[in-house]
């Protein structure tokens, strides 16, 4: 489901008859309640106005059948861990520098700057809980520990491998503090009957 025909049409090129595409609203689903066996949505909810957030999410709930599940991919306004390992890696880079700034500041604020906007207003764990969790009950998971950024810079080159295992054993060890810690984390709800 989207609001964008051109997004419907593109989805269908790729799918062909194995879906059903529905134009509409996810504030307001056009389903009728409690029809749906398993609900996902992957990065949409931060997308919608944050005063009808918590909305979508009770939408996603309403259209689930009772036993059903709901998961949501979200993604926090600020991520701890990789506001930490960002800023080690800017101080590691100062150091290396030998006390210099760091030149790729200044172009990076500027191609920023020049990026279309998207409208993009991501809510903390605090929401979650007095939000969805409240509401809804369900459980907190980790969907992926390390944000695109992070992943850009260190999934790669000589350490990348040891990285990425880091990363993954974390996520599996401990899912539910990746989750809260890290940037983009999976609301799980099992609709009671």
């Amino acid at each position: 489901m989207d609001f964008s025909l051109r997004a419907l049409a593109e989805a269908k090129k790729k799918l062909g008859d194995k879906g059903v595409y529905l134009l509409g609203d996810i504030t307001r689903l056009p389903i009728a309640s409690g029809v749906i066996d398993t609900v996902i949505s992957l990065h949409t909810i931060y997308h919608v106005p944050k005063v009808e957030q918590a909305g979508a999410v009770s939408e996603l709930v309403r259209v689930t059948r009772p036993g059903g599940k709901v998961v949501v991919v979200y993604t926090w306004d600020r991520a701890p861990a990789m506001e930490a390992a960002f800023q080690v890696r800017g101080w590691l880079g100062w150091l290396r520098r030998g006390g210099r700034p760091s030149p790729v500041a200044s172009q990076t604020r500027v191609s920023r700057a020049e990026s279309p906007a998207l409208y993009f207003h991501p809510q903390g764990p605090a929401w979650y809980r007095k939000e969805i969790q409240a509401r809804h009950g369900g459980e907190l998971r980790v969907w992926s520990f390390a944000s695109t950024v992070f992943q850009n810079r260190f999934f790669h080159g000589r350490f990348g491998g040891l990285i990425v295992r880091m990363v993954v054993f974390l996520e599996e060890l401990a899912p539910r503090w990746a989750g809260r810690m890290g940037q983009y984390p999976m609301f799980i709800i099992d609709k009671k009957g």
